[in-house]
């Protein structure tokens, strides 16, 4: 991955995670703003199909962790268990109002992100664990932006 393309990941990755507030060293996302700036009801991702709600409630207190050691081995100790949720989803038909097509092309995005991160935990992070996590992360919500919003 070339520094550039690197930059874009976190930019999308910033970006997709909307409204933020900056506390200490962690970013913490409003959970009223997360989604593109919109409001959801309590609990915003309540209308995604119950594999992904699964892999998200997972993912969402790792991806906000303080970065370092323990972040990255919380994450990589949880592979295995997420990727089964991600199996889960991959067997479940596209959520209803959602093109299936783009579902099935962003849930693969997903589940190769997810394989070079399960690859790099493998590997005792020899590569770019933050880079690999930041790609998985924004492959997520580039799946779940496919959805339509609970309260428009």
């Amino acid at each position: 991955m070339t520094r550039l393309s690197f930059v874009v990941v976190v930019v999308v990755a910033l970006a997709a995670c909307g409204g933020k507030a900056k506390t200490g060293s962690v970013e913490h996302t409003d959970p009223m703003t997360h989604m593109n700036g919109e409001h959801a009801a309590e609990g915003m991702h309540s209308n995604l199909p119950p594999a992904i709600a699964a892999f998200h409630e997972q993912l969402s207190p790792l991806w906000h962790a303080e970065a370092g050691d323990k972040r990255t081995a919380d994450t990589c100790a949880a592979v295995a268990d997420m990727d089964g949720k991600l199996v889960a989803a991959e067997n479940e038909p596209a959520p209803e109002g959602t093109d299936a097509a783009a579902w099935t092309e962003r849930l693969g995005e997903l589940r190769t992100a997810w394989e070079l991160l399960a690859a790099d935990c493998a590997e005792n992070q020899a590569g770019d664990f933050t880079a690999r996590f930041t790609e998985a992360h924004t492959a997520f919500h580039a799946l779940i932006e496919l959805m339509p919003m609970v309260n428009k």
